[in-house]
């Protein structure tokens, strides 16, 4: 039998928990194991996770309401994503969110959110709801160095102007 799953760690070490990459760049470790965790939950308690924790403030009520949390469990998890070509797949504050998770945790920076802000960014992980439309991206950090920064260096490529856009209103 042939399993199709391709987050299985069915012979697959990169998508073994306890595996690590040989690499002085331990956020890469971590990560993978960050969204290796968050591909053993089931569909709904991930959706739980989006809406309790990561759309908690009062002004993402909208999206938190349209999160169906029992739709199909189509759901991709990726490592390291090049940033949309096409300006149509590009997020906006009702359909994408980025999350940056660093050391001291304690970091609530402002952002620009004029286009043109970021470049050549590669999300640290990207988690795509397909059912519900909603897209998260982490960007995670072991030190509260560059955090600022390469979260806004993912801003303008990820959201275009849809987040200005989204910001004005």
């Amino acid at each position: 039998m042939v399993n199709d799953d391709p987050w299985s760690t069915d012979g697959d070490r990169h998508r073994n928990l306890f595996w690590t990459y040989r690499t002085r760049h331990l956020e890469d470790n971590v990560t993978r194991a960050f969204v290796l965790t968050l591909r053993q939950l089931a569909p709904a308690h991930l959706r739980l996770f989006f809406r309790d924790v990561l759309l908690a403030k009062a002004e993402q009520k909208q999206i938190r309401d349209r999160l169906r949390l029992l739709a199909d469990a189509n759901l991709d998890f990726d490592l390291q994503v090049t940033p949309p070509d096409e300006a149509g797949d590009r997020l906006d504050c009702a359909t994408g969110l980025i999350v940056g998770v660093n050391y001291s945790g304690t970091q609530a920076p402002k952002f620009e959110t004029a286009a043109g802000s970021g470049s050549g960014a590669r999300p640290d992980a990207v988690v795509t709801d397909v059912e519900n439309q909603f897209t998260v991206i982490f960007e995670i950090k072991l030190s509260d160095s560059l955090y600022r920064e390469q979260i806004q260096r993912e801003l303008s490529p990820n959201f275009g102007d849809g987040l200005k856009d989204q910001a004005a209103a």
